[in-house]
């Protein structure tokens, strides 16, 4: 099955699924000089629903809205996810 980059570059399974983790400190820099930002957390195992709460005190919580983002999750995941019907909790975990 073929996959698109965002930038339009035509990619296979393999090579979908081995692109690198894209790394936004650079982009980020800006707000951490400001210290507009508390913490940054690079999600791999566990996905939001377990990293997340790492990094919160016991009288904290978060919402998140990923659909409401502006987040498009990847097609090769999206894919996936047709493949072998992951909810959406699973498939971001």
């Amino acid at each position: 099955a073929p996959f698109l980059t965002m930038d339009g570059q035509q990619l296979s399974l393999g090579e979908a699924l081995l692109t690198p983790t894209r790394i936004y400190v650079r982009l980020l820099m800006p707000l951490i000089k400001k210290k507009l930002l508390k913490c940054l957390v690079h999600i791999t195992g566990g996905g939001l629903s377990e990293n997340i709460p790492r990094i919160l005190s016991d009288d904290q919580a978060v919402s998140i809205d990923i659909e409401g983002s502006g987040w498009k999750l990847p097609p090769v995941f999206k894919w996936l996810q047709e493949q072998t019907q992951l909810d959406d909790f699973e498939l971001t975990r």
